[in-house]
């Protein structure tokens, strides 16, 4: 073996978790070569520094953490909306309802309810008599729709 593949494979010695065949000569590798030795070496003092060590102490209690980051949150995102918060938004809103309903009603203005009724077209056929007479307009136009019956009676 030459001594990139013992450095590579110096870690999993260590670990021991080389097969016998590579053990072997990964150790008679290190016996003959002093600079792999001292890396083995410094490695091997490193993993018992590491293990002699001791983890610095968990010091944290989670629920009172959240208890606390909840009242946290609770102050700075929750507020209670004011009224100068709602106020300009709600007469917005109002503005544009009322401008909406003004636009409708002049657009499409409410016609009366006895145009469309039974009366009305009993007025409309007593009228036919005018027409009838020679006081007829060719060049009129209805304000309301009208039936084809309706227009026949009208026509000459």
């Amino acid at each position: 073996m030459n001594c990139h593949t013992v450095q590579n494979l110096i870690s999993t010695y260590i670990d021991c978790e080389l097969d016998a065949e590579e053990k072997r000569e990964v150790r008679k590798h290190l016996f003959s070569c002093a600079e792999c030795n001292t890396v083995y070496q410094e490695l091997q003092k490193l993993k018992k520094y590491l293990e002699n060590s001791e983890p610095p102490a968990f010091n944290f209690d989670p629920l009172s953490d959240l208890y606390a980051r909840l009242e946290l949150e609770k102050h700075t995102i929750v507020q209670r909306p004011e009224l100068h918060f709602w106020l300009p938004r709600f007469l917005v809103t109002a503005a544009c309802v009322s401008l909406f309903f003004l636009s409708a009603l002049t657009l499409f203005p409410v016609t009366d309810k006895k145009s469309n009724s039974v009366a009305n077209q009993e007025s409309f056929y007593d009228s036919r008599q005018d027409f009838s007479e020679g006081t007829f307009d060719r060049n009129f136009s209805f304000d309301r729709s009208v039936t084809v019956y309706q227009a026949s009676a009208i026509l000459p």
